[in-house]
């Protein structure tokens, strides 16, 4: 079960009305300017003052405030399963931590998901819709794929490793209760989903007692999809400013996400997988790895980075797989 969402208290209504009227001002700023953006802002004008707006509102609200105000994981998987005539399939792992079923559990290939969100937000209902669409596409093509979406707890009420931990009881529900060879388990994430993929993958090549459980891995995985993987909470490169008016997340914002992730605990190989030697990823078990990126996210210099150490190709531009209602002008 996740932990506990953070709720509004009488005290906390004025500050969120003035981070909200601070961001109202931020994006009508954004709007009357954007004319003006050039090669230093979005491409459209819409996706200019949008992520405007969002790179605002994450900056002026505190993360409590934040939580407090979005829907948890299981609370938007409810809702979209609800609005689609689908049934709701939910799963108690062995540290009650909770996941939720897209598809046939009974499916040929089966997808460990984990969201993005910097550690401290939920999943969207675009995580999801993304998601019902490959399931569907795979359907379409004649192959079976289901989906398990994990609802890990929220930073800063849990701090690694407990996502990594909770990770870790996902992929052994699937491998030792289900009974699925790792030969038809596939991982994928965004953002920092993607980075908990990255951390999963690196725990069952070089388990780590002191991180979770010891997963033996018989045979390789089937593959991992990272969508633009948060791989380092260093904000150096060079695209954290080049592209800082391009994209929907505060550099600053971010970096303190990152802070409230990791606590008192020391960055290592586990949680800033860029940080890790070109060998750490030698004995990766797992058979294809495909990284994307944007060419106007902030994360893409180490991305590319990353991806350089691991000597698999970064698709740049992937519009193919973004939700369609943000990829419209």
């Amino acid at each position: 079960m996740a932990s506990k969402k953070p709720q509004l208290t009488p005290a906390d209504y004025l500050p969120l009305l003035i981070s909200i009227s601070r961001t109202v001002f931020s994006t009508a700023v954004s709007a009357l300017t954007a004319f003006w953006r050039g090669a230093s802002g979005a491409p459209s004008y819409k996706h200019h003052v949008l992520y405007a707006a969002m790179r605002a509102y994450t900056k002026y609200t505190t993360t409590s405030r934040l939580q407090a105000t979005t829907p948890s994981t299981g609370e938007l998987y409810g809702a979209f399963v609800k609005s689609k005539s689908l049934p709701h399939t939910d799963v108690v792992l062995a540290d009650k931590t909770s996941a939720y079923w897209l598809g046939d559990k009974a499916a040929d290939k089966l997808l460990l998901f984990f969201h993005g969100g910097g550690y401290v937000t939920a999943a969207t209902d675009a995580h999801f819709q993304l998601l019902f669409d490959v399931v569907q596409q795979a359907q379409s093509r004649g192959k079976s794929l289901a989906v398990l979406v994990l609802e890990y707890d929220m930073a800063p009420a849990a701090r690694y490793p407990t996502q990594v931990r909770q990770a870790t009881y996902a992929f052994k529900y699937l491998m030792e209760d289900m009974k699925i060879p790792c030969s038809k388990i596939l991982l994928a994430g965004d953002s920092a989903g993607g980075n908990l993929a990255l951390a999963l993958l690196s725990h069952i090549a070089h388990p780590s007692a002191a991180i979770a459980p010891v997963v033996k891995a018989s045979q390789p995985l089937l593959g991992v999809f990272l969508l633009s993987p948060w791989v380092t909470f260093s904000i150096n490169a060079p695209s954290m400013t080049s592209n800082v008016y391009k994209d929907c997340i505060d550099v600053e914002t971010v970096y303190m996400w990152s802070r409230d992730f990791l606590g008192t605990t020391s960055e290592d190989n586990y949680n800033v997988p860029l940080n890790a030697d070109p060998t750490w990823w030698s004995s990766l078990k797992v058979n294809d790895v495909c990284i994307t990126a944007g060419r106007n996210e902030v994360f893409l210099d180490d991305i590319v980075a990353f991806a350089n150490k691991m000597e698999v190709d970064t698709l740049l531009n992937v519009s193919s797989i973004l939700v369609p209602s943000l990829n419209s002008s």
